[in-house]
């Protein structure tokens, strides 16, 4: 069984985390939509990463996950946050990531990985820098380990 990572967007800060996640051994990306639904029950990690919009995730991922089926999710998902590193938006999308997760009998861990993403404004310029994407890309290792 493989390892997983469902990005909520195309392009952007969790994006480029996302694909050097993917670019590990026996890591698949893809990229989910609120219409997407697929058998998760075969894979042995799950990661779901989004960036954190007025505190809450991606609409891709809450809509993807009320429609997955009960029998084709996971027993557990981590979670990988890019933010702006403003006040506690971070924590309180992983809440409803877990809230989400929780109606359809998924186990979140609840030790999630965020890094900062890049802002308009002076503030993260650069981020995810390279220090960063090698720590995601470790974070995710331990978790085959």
């Amino acid at each position: 069984m493989d390892n997983l990572i469902l990005c909520s967007k195309e392009t952007g800060n969790t994006r480029r985390i996302c694909d050097a996640i993917a670019g590990l051994a026996g890591w698949e990306s893809r990229k989910i939509s609120g219409n997407d639904v697929f058998d998760l029950s075969g894979y042995n990690t799950v990661i779901i990463g989004t960036g954190v919009y007025g505190g809450l995730p991606h609409k891709n991922i809450t809509a993807f996950i009320r429609k997955q089926e009960k029998s084709q999710v996971p027993r557990e998902v981590h979670v990988l946050i890019t933010w702006l590193g403003r006040g506690k938006s971070d924590r309180s999308a992983f809440r409803h990531i877990q809230k989400e997760c929780l109606l359809k009998g998924i186990a979140v861990s609840p030790d999630y990985a965020k890094f900062l993403g890049h802002s308009f404004g002076v503030l993260h310029v650069g981020h995810p820098d390279e220090q960063e994407i090698s720590k995601a890309k470790a974070w995710a290792q331990s978790l085959c380990d």
